[in-house]
């Protein structure tokens, strides 16, 4: 058979395919990613990259978008060349590369907490994320906390189960909440995350303050080193993928949130994370979303600093994004009086222009 056959909407039939046997199928595009696997919930968008097995071809399928939407997408071009790059891979390694495990360390006691602090005290530095109720800001509570200090490794810190379920005494998660906020509020210790707007509103809301010497997002990183490519480049998931051996870590996630209805526009609404009743799953994806974390610092770091861009990073970028998430929170306050008399001043000059414009038109006339 075959090593790779890049797939086309009509270029091969079933049959074709079969008889060919292709050791990896590159689909191009919605159709011919539904020719192969079958009809699948959201668009090539959601699926490129995601590496599926498939029994009827005996083969692995890489999802990518179509070279026409490249063109016509500049900032998405790169998908593509990835998801070449990721096909050669597969094919070179006789398959999808096994991911070294995360080692997932879920809180089960005050105690166990008390350890974890006092770890995060001494490592200095700590990844932090959140898994919330609803995706808003200011509105939204966390139901599970993940910190990592090193790579391949983070602690999970479950507040409460699926649908807001009790699973502490009210004393164990007065304590639970105390830890967490003096981690959080502790000014020895430096942070980071992806997004760090969003977990510090979500932690003001839990705890009242905003997690304190944060000194790393992520996110704000990733448009700084790559701000050629298109928005959905800077997704810690995207980014992961491409960057760590960790891979597509959300596809066990995506399918469960699926197959339970959690759905908006067509893709996993992971604003419904909270209802989702696989709690090990949940709380395992958290820890990696943490690890995930700590281990791109580490990579964009050396990035940041070889491009030259180290100090906008630090002292402009990283500061314009933790104000945006107090203006997230408290909004930008409006001097009503002051806009009042812009709008007299701009309704005079108006008028002065319309009568400049008068007196143009009639000595013309004349």
């Amino acid at each position: 058979g075959a090593n790779v056959i890049v797939v086309d909407k009509g270029k091969y039939s079933t049959d074709d395919l079969a008889r060919i046997r292709p050791r990896v199928g590159v689909a191009l595009g919605d159709v011919a990613y539904t020719s192969l696997i079958g009809k699948d919930l959201g668009g090539i968008l959601e699926h490129r990259g995601k590496v599926r097995w498939s029994d009827e071809f005996q083969a692995w399928v890489v999802p990518t978008i179509h070279p026409a939407f490249a063109l016509r997408r500049y900032a998405e071009r790169t998908w593509l060349v990835e998801d070449l790059k990721l096909a050669k891979r597969i094919l070179d390694d006789g398959g999808v590369r096994p991911v070294e495990p995360t080692q997932v360390e879920i809180i089960g006691s005050v105690e166990h907490a008390r350890a974890m602090r006092e770890a995060i005290q001494i490592a200095g530095h700590v990844h932090f994320d959140t898994e919330t109720v609803s995706n808003h800001p200011r509105y939204s509570l966390p139901f599970i906390y993940s910190f990592a200090i090193r790579e391949r490794h983070a602690y999970v810190v479950a507040r409460y189960l699926h649908l807001w379920t009790m699973h502490w005494s009210k004393t164990e998660l007065r304590e639970l909440d105390g830890i967490i906020k003096s981690i959080l509020l502790d000014e020895d210790i430096t942070k980071g995350g992806w997004n760090i707007p969003f977990d510090n509103n979500v932690s003001c809301n839990a705890y009242g303050g905003f997690p304190r010497n944060v000194v790393w997002d992520g996110m704000i990183a990733s448009h700084c080193v790559d701000n050629h490519l298109g928005w959905r480049a800077h997704s810690l998931k995207v980014r992961a993928a491409q960057l760590t051996d960790l891979g597509r870590y959300d596809d066990e996630l995506d399918a469960a949130l699926v197959a339970h209805g959690f759905t908006l526009d067509g893709k996993p609404d992971m604003g419904q994370l909270w209802k989702l009743p696989d709690d090990a799953l949940v709380q395992h994806y958290a820890g990696l979303d943490a690890d995930a974390s700590f281990r791109l610092e580490g990579i964009f770091t050396p990035r940041l600093h070889e491009a030259g861009l180290w100090t906008l990073y630090q002292q402009e970028r990283l500061p314009i994004a933790l104000e945006h998430g107090v203006l997230d929170r408290v909004g930008v306050r409006i001097d009503v009086p002051y806009l009042d008399r812009l709008s007299v001043d701009l309704a005079g000059a108006l008028n002065d222009l319309t009568g400049q414009i008068d007196a143009i038109a009639k000595a013309a006339r004349s």
